[in-house]
């Protein structure tokens, strides 16, 4: 990265903070009237980031932006961590190699474990990307309320080569009502073959929650998700896209054919079993 790496940084996650916020709503809009007041969900605020928890939705329980803007405290760590007992849930943490070194201090000290990694990517949005050609044979088109449903079990077929079940689906049920996302399905030859999804903050789009059915890979399907999210980008007035993927899966090969390149690369930690758990 550039010079500007660190500006850079701190903008994509203040936009992955804005996220857990609009999850938050939309999952209180999912389930309005829930029978325990801690099943409403919850974020958590503290140094620079946030932390979500929804209860019927674990992927999405997640910390983010943590350190970015001051040093992240022992007393942090310890109502991060007595946030996520009380929810009864085990969290991921992502953290930016630009937080304050305070954060993988922390980490180290709370007991919390390394577990995967992350590759945010970065491209620039152009104005010609709204008139970008489509892929042969693929229709890409917005997602209204009322396929939400549709969408959600797509995408979440799509990530796990099976139907879903009701708790797996439930992460893109929320990501499909929150305020500043916008899902798409493809269509091959009328059928559905893949999802994705984007999320715009400011002049900021983040990429998000691609998948494609099994039996319509290698068909072009990611590659009109992309194109079509980019015109939407472009549209918005959106001066930067961004994509996290798995290091050397598919998917990062998918996006650098695209013209995104390496940014950053965020490391996952999850936290050490509760006391006599």
């Amino acid at each position: 990265m550039s010079a500007s790496g660190s500006a850079l940084a701190r903008r994509i996650e203040r936009s992955e903070v804005d996220s857990l916020r609009e999850y938050l709503a939309a999952y209180r809009t999912l389930h309005p009237d829930p029978p325990l007041a801690g099943a409403r969900g919850a974020l958590l605020e503290l140094a620079g980031g946030g932390a979500l928890l929804l209860p019927t939705a674990p992927i999405l329980c997640r910390a983010m932006g943590l350190g970015m803007e001051r040093e992240v405290r022992a007393e942090d760590f310890e109502r991060l961590e007595a946030f996520y007992r009380a929810g009864g849930v085990t969290p991921t943490l992502h953290a930016c190699p630009y937080a304050h070194p305070s954060l993988l201090e922390g980490l180290a000290a709370h007991g919390w474990r390394a577990t995967s990694w992350v590759q945010v990517s970065v491209r620039p949005v152009a104005p010609a990307d709204a008139a970008a050609p489509p892929v042969p044979g693929v229709e890409v088109r917005p997602v209204g309320p009322e396929e939400r449903e549709r969408y959600a079990r797509t995408v979440g077929h799509g990530f796990l080569g099976r139907e879903p079940d009701e708790g797996e689906l439930e992460t893109a049920r929320v990501g499909a009502r929150a305020a500043s996302n916008l899902c798409f399905l493809a269509r091959v030859d009328g059928a559905i073959a893949g999802g994705a999804a984007l999320a715009v903050h400011g002049r900021l789009a983040s990429f998000f929650g691609a998948s494609t059915l099994p039996d319509f890979r290698r068909r072009g399907v990611q590659s009109a998700l992309l194109a079509a999210r980019l015109a939407h980008a472009a549209a918005s007035g959106c001066d930067l896209a961004r994509v996290g993927t798995d290091p050397g899966s598919a998917s990062q090969r998918n996006v650098e054919r695209c013209g995104f390149r390496p940014a950053y690369t965020q490391m996952r930690f999850t936290p050490p079993p509760a006391p006599g758990a």
